[in-house]
């Protein structure tokens, strides 16, 4: 069976960058632009807004600007996968996010936006992974590896786009962990019998995880094993995803990908693609 290879990837950063302060004032004054005036839920939203840093380490997230749109952003993102390549030969679009939903699925609003560009794009298998932020894509590139060996799919797009600024209650007494995460899209573009920039060798996708000496925890977890390069004499590489290790941006699978060297250590490769959440 012909190793399915990972041959594009693309990611979409939001240029406006939203600081802890920041996030802390906007609660605040969602909470003004309602007549709510509470000394006590504003003091606790300034000292939350210090901690966040302390605890998690994050100082910023990026948000999309209002005008932009989950279709119009995964789009660009998919126009960047393909690039010169055959649209027809696009089989599928895989859309994963904790984010975005709506009915017609994104994926399907995608398609319909991208025919008015590319007639060439055919009748791709469309559907939407909505399960968590972490694990989601990975059960997107198991199903689109699936589909590549087992029916004779040509290309899969496996897309990430979230929108979790659209998410955010603006409340202070009621905004939960919402405002620790921002927006961005990402994905990768799958086939075989071809040279890519990794091979897809093995991936899972589990509602459960044991660890070593521990009972399952309940989480969902995914693991997928690339290979560098593609091809025999590659160096092995694993993503993880859904184990809570958070050691590394999210975007750090794609960057790998796209900027590993043949020298690398194998303890290089792997603190790269380190990536978790809960």
């Amino acid at each position: 069976m012909q190793d399915v290879c990972v041959i594009a990837t693309a990611s979409i950063l939001p240029e406006t960058i939203v600081s802890n302060r920041d996030i802390g004032r906007r609660l605040i004054d969602g909470a003004h632009a309602r007549n709510i005036h509470d000394a006590e839920a504003e003091d606790t939203v300034r000292t939350r807004a210090e901690l966040i840093e302390q605890k998690t380490g994050l100082r910023a997230r990026r948000f999309f600007a209002p005008d932009d749109t989950p279709v119009e952003i995964g789009m660009n993102l998919l126009e960047k996968l393909m690039g010169e390549r055959e649209w027809a030969a696009l089989d599928a679009i895989i859309v994963s996010s904790s984010s975005v939903q709506g009915f017609p699925g994104i994926s399907q609003q995608i398609v319909a936006a991208l025919r008015e560009k590319h007639g060439g794009l055919a009748h791709p298998f469309v559907l939407d992974i909505s399960s968590n932020a972490c694990t989601s894509f990975m059960y997107a590139m198991t199903v689109g590896r699936s589909l590549i060996q087992a029916m004779g799919y040509r290309k899969v797009a496996c897309l990430a786009i979230e929108f979790s600024s659209r998410c955010i209650a603006y409340d202070p007494k009621a905004f939960g962990i919402s405002t620790l995460f921002g927006d961005a899209a990402a994905g990768v573009l799958l086939t075989s019998g071809v040279p890519g920039l990794a091979a897809v060798r093995a991936s899972r996708a589990d509602q459960r995880q044991r660890h070593a000496g521990q009972q399952p925890s309940g989480r969902s977890a995914a693991r997928c094993a690339l290979v560098y390069g593609g091809a025999a004499g590659g160096r092995w590489g694993n993503a993880d995803f859904g184990r809570g290790d958070q050691t590394a941006p999210g975007r750090g699978l794609f960057d790998r990908l796209a900027h590993s060297a043949p020298g690398q250590s194998d303890a290089d490769i792997n603190s790269g693609l380190q990536i978790g959440g809960d």
